[in-house]
């Protein structure tokens, strides 16, 4: 069954799989202590805006009636909560936790489908292709069960990168609302994004010939609207007792090479824990300083580790933030032990995972390339608006923390990179033994 003569019906048959492989790992995973650490944040915030009325990580509020001495904080973006909001039970249930974790599954099942709307437009075989890689994949698979934001994000991030495209193709205000829109609702998911309207606004004047300032104020506008209310609440909350700036701590925790202090295995990724200093930076100057230092001491070896060892450590595929391989929290037990199918995608992504991402990388590159200007327009502008978020991603983490934990979201981005990588090289190979078989006069 060619894929071109059949696209529905391939589709439908990956997102059933898609969406059955959700439903085994949910259905076979046991987490350890599932409301610990963020996932707790999380459920502290849902569940204290729902009980009282106060977005607030602390659990004064929980074990009697609501507290007045218990402030707002704004520690945690609050997109991920109010989407917990409907679903929070005091005190915690298995079924709540449950509840959660198919509507992960629903929302990761989403993302298959968003990623072939995207590929598609470079071919039917590369949105298959890409939504079949984003289906199979352990780490998108494994998120669904943790009470932490990836799923989220990710459908999110998938979802603003179709609506950008189309916005696009066929420039208008709604188009250009709904984009901008879509982009503030991910950024208070998870911030990671809450620069790319940089980026954006000079790529859709680029892109959007007729009525470029038009449809750029339009989708700055919607942006500022949507996260404005955030902005204001954040002027009016404080600090939550005894938590730091999260991306001063991201940006201290990149600082140190390879994550570890000293080169010992045993400090990785737990620098706040063993270096007493850490702590006492706790401005961006006082950070920017201490790392300066360091690279004036080093410059090959902290030019290295930025250049090279912080993008690579970010798209890597341990959790190394976690348990390990595609796990964050510890689990009792686990699908990839108990389902077959499960177990044939985890080893068969881990073994294709650096060929895709290197594959996927080289087509970020050749994406610019003017030799590939011939392209069909729609197709050039999908591949283009790909690469721009994956490269501001990995920008993003290089400056700051690189946790392979923090790539999951734009794994579908790099499918459809690779998937079209793919079929490039086939096309190319094919059109090679063609030429060399046609006869010579």
């Amino acid at each position: 069954m060619a894929l071109t003569e059949h696209p529905r019906a391939c589709l439908l048959l990956t997102l059933i799989i898609a969406f059955a492989l959700r439903a085994s790992m949910v259905m076979t995973t046991e987490v350890d202590t599932p409301l610990r650490a963020d996932a707790g944040e999380y459920y502290h915030y849902a569940v204290n805006l729902k009980r009282c009325g106060v977005y607030a990580m602390s659990n004064k509020l929980l074990p009697s009636d609501c507290r007045a001495d218990v402030a707002h904080d704004d520690h945690r973006w609050p997109g991920y909560a109010l989407l917990l909001l409907p679903l929070m039970d005091w005190p915690p249930t298995a079924s709540m936790i449950e509840a959660v974790q198919w509507l992960q599954a629903v929302l990761s099942t989403a993302t298959v489908l968003v990623i072939f709307l995207v590929g598609r437009r470079l071919g039917s075989t590369v949105g298959w292709l890409a939504a079949t890689a984003t289906a199979l994949s352990p780490h998108l698979i494994t998120a669904n069960v943790y009470i932490l934001s990836e799923s989220a994000f990710t459908f999110g991030l998938a979802a603003f990168v179709l609506c950008a495209i189309r916005l696009c193709e066929q420039p208008g205000a709604g188009r250009a609302l709904s984009c901008g829109a879509v982009l503030a609702l991910t950024t208070l998911v998870r911030p990671t994004t809450l620069y790319f309207v940089v980026a954006l606004v000079p790529f859709v004047w680029w892109k959007c010939e007729p009525n470029r300032l038009r449809i750029c104020s339009a989708t700055l506008a919607a942006f500022l609207v949507v996260y404005a209310p955030w902005v204001l609440f954040q002027m009016n909350a404080g600090p939550a007792p005894g938590k730091g700036s999260l991306s001063i701590k991201a940006l201290n925790s990149g600082g140190y090479v390879d994550l570890m202090i000293d080169g010992n295995r045993l400090t990785r990724n737990l620098q706040h824990r063993h270096d007493p200093t850490f702590h006492q930076r706790d401005t961006a100057g006082k950070v920017l300083a201490h790392i300066l230092e360091q690279a004036r001491r080093e410059p090959l070896t902290y030019l290295h580790w930025y250049l090279v060892g912080k993008p690579l450590t970010y798209l890597g595929w341990n959790t190394i933030d976690g348990i390990g391989d595609v796990f964050v929290y510890p689990v009792r037990q686990h699908g990839f032990e108990r389902v077959q199918l499960l177990r044939i995608a985890h080893t068969g992504m881990k073994i294709i995972h650096w060929p895709v991402t290197w594959l996927a990388l080289s087509v970020c590159v050749l994406a610019w390339w003017p030799r590939y200007d011939a392209m069909p327009v729609n197709a050039r502008l999908a591949l283009q608006l790909c690469t721009l978020v994956i490269g501001y991603f990995i920008a993003i983490h290089t400056v700051g923390n690189p946790l392979p934990r923090y790539a999951v979201p734009i794994r579908p981005l790099l499918f459809v990179c690779a998937a079209f990588g793919l079929v490039e090289l086939a096309t190319r190979w094919q059109r090679r033994n063609a030429a060399i078989r046609r006869p010579t006069v």
